[in-house]
Formats: C-alpha cells, sequence, structure tokens
C-alpha cells in the first residue's frame, strides 16, 4: 500500500511540472528590443513590416499605400 502511495505521489508532482512547463509565457512587445538593438529598432519600426499590425485609416492608405492598377 505504501508503494502505491508513492506512485501515485511521484505521478501527481510529475503532472504538475509538466503542467507548469507548458505555460506561455507574456509576451514582452517589440519596445523591449529596443534597450539593445536600438540601431534595429528604429530601422524596423519606421518601415511597412513594424507599420503592419497597426488599424487601418484613410489617412494612413493615403500617406502609405498606392492604389492597385487593373490589369488588361
Amino acid at each position: 500500500m505504501r508503494s502505491l502511495s508513492i506512485i501515485l505521489l511521484c505521478i501527481a508532482f510529475a503532472g504538475h511540472a509538466i503542467g507548469a512547463e507548458n505555460q506561455p509565457t507574456a509576451y514582452a512587445g517589440s519596445v523591449s528590443c529596443r534597450e539593445c538593438h536600438e540601431r534595429f529598432y528604429q530601422l524596423w519600426s519606421t518601415s511597412m513590416h513594424g507599420l503592419a499590425m497597426q488599424p487601418y485609416s484613410a489617412a494612413f492608405a493615403k500617406e502609405k499605400l498606392t492604389p492597385q492598377q487593373k490589369i488588361s
């Protein structure tokens, strides 16, 4: 009986440890890169890639996007 209790206890702790490892880490955000990589952050943040996830607005479209050309 004691062996069974020890085995069950080990399984319970192992399951807890495995569950703790699978927890997602918090998203640090792109600004956290700036501390060590200022030059690259400036290059990226002003690029179309860096601006890709900002909300769409008519002002952004007028300033940054070009109309599509019809292909005939």
